[in-house]
């Protein structure tokens, strides 16, 4: 055997030693990247969609107002309820927005939400800014024509409103139903077609691919809602029995 053969050794690459601190700091670091992306995208959007509305609303209101003095009224109040919405999410972005407090808060603004007059019905139901603001709006156009010809302009009116999930062609829907009674209006009055009728008829397929379908009686008026209960409108839902 041969006595000159060299000793040699077996030379293996260097690990670095885990460090989960670093590991775990990281996937946090990502985890708040996505984050501020996804609320910053969600900003924007609420933005270039406020601003969509607040030229509608100032171009539509003066085109539907007879004076001045009318035209200041319906803006003013009409800005009203998009501030409402807007003081609800800033006070915690990303909780919703609760349809009931929505409803009422619109009855509040008109000293209108006495249970004895106002009578809401319906489960938990969260909404996102996107889907409120065109919503909060429509609710202001009932509340308000409810005060100047409707259930509000008289002492025996009386306002229902009443929402539930439905199904509708294997799909859900969210279903708000606005009812008044105790007032008497003459159906086959030619009415003119408002603000309020753009809002229901326009404005809420166009940004919610809502349907409204309003209805006069000789009681009163009704006026329901269908939105699609999708993620992109509703945050949450109370589960119904």
């Amino acid at each position: 055997m041969p006595t000159n053969l060299r000793s040699f050794r077996t030379v293996l690459p260097l690990e670095r030693p885990e460090q989960p601190g670093l590991t775990v700091a990281a996937e946090a670091g990502r985890n708040t990247d996505d984050e501020r992306a996804a609320l910053l995208a969600e900003l924007q959007h609420r933005v270039r969609n406020m601003l969509w509305l607040t030229r509608m609303i100032t171009r539509r209101s003066a085109e539907s107002s007879e004076s001045l003095e009318d035209y200041v009224a319906h803006l003013d109040g009409r800005l009203g309820a998009m501030a409402r919405v807007q003081n609800t999410v800033i006070r915690d972005p990303r909780a919703g927005l609760d349809l009931w407090s929505l409803i009422t808060d619109e009855l509040a603004s008109v000293q209108a939400d006495d249970p004895v007059r106002a009578r809401l019905v319906g489960p938990t139901v969260l909404l996102h800014a996107r889907a409120a603001e065109p919503l909060a709006l429509a609710l202001h156009e009932l509340t308000t024509n409810a005060l100047k010809y409707g259930a509000l302009s008289t002492p025996t009116g009386r306002i229902a409103v009443t929402w539930r999930c439905a199904a509708r062609q294997g799909a859900p829907i969210l279903m708000i139903d606005w009812t008044e009674t105790g007032v008497r209006l003459d159906p086959s009055e030619d009415r003119r077609r408002g603000f309020g009728w753009i809002v229901l008829e326009e404005m809420l397929t166009y940004q919610l691919e809502a349907e409204a379908q309003l209805n006069l009686s000789p009681d009163g008026m009704t006026c329901r809602l269908v939105l699609p209960l999708t993620d992109r409108i509703v945050r949450s839902m109370e589960d119904q029995d």
